[in-house]
């Protein structure tokens, strides 16, 4: 059995130039939590710490979070909505977290796919993606019966044994989902989610990727690769410009997107 020793930390981030430490909790050990995904989250005066399963910790005395609660078998991505906890592994959970100790579980859903590695909410929707296997859409309005609402399979799986997605970010109603190449979909309609575009962005596989109204960056090894970014309506192609691959980051990149809407 793999056990990891782990502890959480308060750092203040006013001065970004000089973090200041607050507090620590005490160490804990944790079976399963290296084979598991890692993510920490803050809501209120409270930390949820993402392993293979969920433990919470009071931090209203910021010198010392101590923890308060543990759920089994509750890991993956974490996202807060309102008073709404998303667990996303390969499938999602739904808990209301108005009583942030005591979290109740509204519904879940069991994905169809597997090897879940990034997530991300629109609106009432949470958006899974899979190493290999694509993507898919749940419907959550309902939280006691969540449904997968949309799948998705990219049609090049067969030829990425690295995986195709890696990471994924949602700025509007676009999703940018990427690893082996960059694809963007058009989510406005979650029932129909259209895929809009496919860029090469050479023989580099990126691990992770953030997106701004006007920049895209993307993680490659030891660069940061940065595009200038933006898209019309007014035809369907695509352009691309890739920059010279630097130490830290790259400038002067852009993409653009040209794609058209169908009538009707």
């Amino acid at each position: 059995m793999c056990v990891e020793r782990f502890l959480v930390a308060l750092v203040n981030m006013t001065d970004l130039t000089n973090p200041v430490l607050l507090g620590n909790s005490s160490k804990l050990s944790i079976p399963n939590m290296v084979e598991s995904p890692r993510q920490i989250i803050g809501y209120k005066n409270y930390a949820y710490v993402s392993s293979d399963d969920l433990l919470i910790f009071n931090c209203s005395n910021q010198s010392s979070p101590e923890q308060v609660a543990f759920v089994p078998s509750s890991g993956g991505g974490m996202h807060v909505i309102n008073d709404f906890l998303y667990l996303v592994g390969n499938g999602v959970k739904i808990y209301n977290i108005a009583d942030p100790v005591h979290p109740l579980l509204y519904g879940e859903i069991q994905s169809t796919k597997n090897t879940s590695v990034s997530s991300g909410v629109y609106g009432n929707y949470v958006i899974n993606t899979f190493l290999e296997s694509g993507i898919q859409v749940y419907d959550c309005a309902d939280p006691f019966n969540p449904i997968i609402c949309w799948d998705y399979d990219f049609p090049e799986k067969n030829l990425a044994v690295e995986g195709i997605i890696h990471d994924i970010d949602i700025v509007g109603d676009r999703l940018f989902a990427g690893g082996r190449n960059l694809s963007i979909f058009d989510i406005s309609n979650p029932h129909k989610v259209k895929r809009i575009a496919g860029i090469d962005t050479g023989d580099q596989i990126f691990d992770r990727l953030t997106v701004t109204e006007t920049h895209l960056f993307l993680s490659i090894s030891d660069t940061i690769r940065t595009y200038t970014y933006f898209e019309n309506s007014v035809g369907l192609n695509l352009g691309l410009g890739l920059g010279i691959g630097l130490p830290v980051v790259v400038v002067g990149a852009s993409i653009l997107i040209l794609w058209k809407k169908k009538s009707g």
